[in-house]
């Protein structure tokens, strides 16, 4: 609880901005699409019939699996898109970066959440597992940061990457899948998540232009 507390406190009540953003009828459309496409990954993952199959483990193998998708949920989202995404916001102050600063702090952040994977070398037998979990990381870790911007709030999202995680295989040996799969499945979500979020910069800095002027 200490660290949702720090957070809440040093990042304004967890949230990044004080005003609903000003979003556009095609970014609308871009974030239905995104929505409709975790629902899609999270469905062709296995992760329902993964999640069905926990319920008929035993209650120590249930507890286990819950405490570990908990954790990993919880722990992440309040390190990266709590912790570092406002420790990010005061280096792009401390060195006056005004333009573009939702991709920078989007993608610097996804990328630190995909490099933690990385640790998984020294657990599982597949480097190249973990090679290809980083590499889906990052993009999750960019959608994440999404939710991050649209809910105002951390917890929605570790929530999310609760659910994300919670499975009966999240205990178990990374899986190994053709290259060419990984990257059919997550390449046009990074594409799509880095586009919105160019978008959406673009908006907030023409925003500012206007409320700036006399």
């Amino acid at each position: 609880m200490i660290d949702v507390y720090l957070i809440r406190k040093v990042a304004n009540q967890e949230k990044i901005y004080q005003e609903k953003l000003p979003l556009s009828k095609p970014q609308k459309f871009l974030i239905f699409g995104l929505l409709v496409y975790f629902v899609v990954l999270y469905a062709i993952n296995g992760n329902i019939q993964s999640l069905l199959e926990l319920f008929k483990e035993s209650p120590k193998m249930i507890l286990s699996c819950t405490m570990v998708a908990l954790g990993a949920g919880f722990f992440e989202e309040y390190l990266f898109r709590g912790y570092l995404v406002n420790l990010t916001q005061r280096i792009l102050n401390r060195f006056k970066i005004q333009h573009n600063r939702l991709i920078i702090i989007s993608i610097s952040t996804s990328l630190a959440f995909s490099a933690l994977h990385l640790l998984n070398l020294s657990v599982y037998p597949s480097s190249l597992a973990v090679y290809q979990q980083v590499f889906y990381a990052f993009g999750s870790g960019l959608l994440f940061m999404i939710f991050r911007v649209l809910t105002n709030s951390i917890l929605v999202v570790a929530v999310a990457h609760f659910l994300f995680d919670w499975q009966s295989t999240i205990t178990g040996n990374l899986p190994v899948s053709p290259w060419s799969d990984i990257l059919l499945t997550f390449l046009p979500l990074i594409v799509i998540a880095i586009v919105w979020l160019v978008s959406l910069d673009k908006t907030i800095e023409q925003k500012q232009i206007v409320e700036s002027k006399p």
